[in-house]
């Protein structure tokens, strides 16, 4: 029945999935999920980390993140051949990044803290766009998020911090970053150099 819904005998897995997620319809997440699930099992293709970015990326482009997330957040190490990594969950905080939804932003962060995988600076690079999409950023929030990334021991890394606003931070009230808040930034972060994984 899936097989003959999607037409998939034509098309790489995929792709029609890819496909799917364009077309106008409420029932299109239920079964994006579902072909994941069944992917080995009624297609004979079995569920890859490749796989799994895919359908992400077409929930995310059909304007379904939080959706996307809500499935990242239903996988059991103990059970799923396959379980998300750094490069899904930046997937779906780039989906909220370009919606400046700093709630579900922080839900990522959140739900990846104390488990694998850690989130490393491309997830702080998203909740910096975020903010910055959100346009209700102010300079304390920018530096706790730099106190944050400063605590769990990120190194240094210039993507993430050209999306900070210079004069923001300068007119911060404790003055802790004037007057050269990428310095101050890139010294704090001086001695840790391993990134994460």
């Amino acid at each position: 029945l899936l097989q003959e819904t999607l037409r998939m005998d034509d098309l790489p897995l995929e792709k029609a999935a890819t496909t799917l997620a364009e077309s106008p319809g409420e029932w299109r997440t239920y079964m994006l999920e579902l072909i994941f699930r069944e992917s080995e099992r009624t297609f004979g293709v079995p569920q890859s980390a490749s796989f799994l970015s895919t359908v992400l990326q077409a929930l995310v482009d059909s304007g379904e993140t939080i959706k996307a997330f809500r499935f990242l957040q239903k996988f059991d190490k103990r059970k799923s051949p396959v379980y998300p990594n750094g490069e899904h969950w930046q997937i779906v905080m780039k989906g909220f990044a370009g919606e400046g939804n700093l709630a579900f932003l922080d839900q990522c962060l959140q739900h990846m803290h104390g488990r694998f995988p850690l989130p490393d600076n491309s997830h702080y690079q998203a909740l910096l766009e975020g903010m910055i999409n959100s346009e209700s950023v102010t300079a304390q929030d920018v530096v706790q998020v730099v106190e944050e990334m400063h605590r769990i021991h990120l190194p240094y890394d210039e993507r993430a911090f050209i999306l900070f606003d210079y004069q923001l931070l300068c007119s911060y009230e404790d003055n802790r970053y004037s007057p050269n808040p990428s310095e101050t930034y890139e010294k704090r972060c001086s001695c840790l150099h391993s990134p994460r994984l």
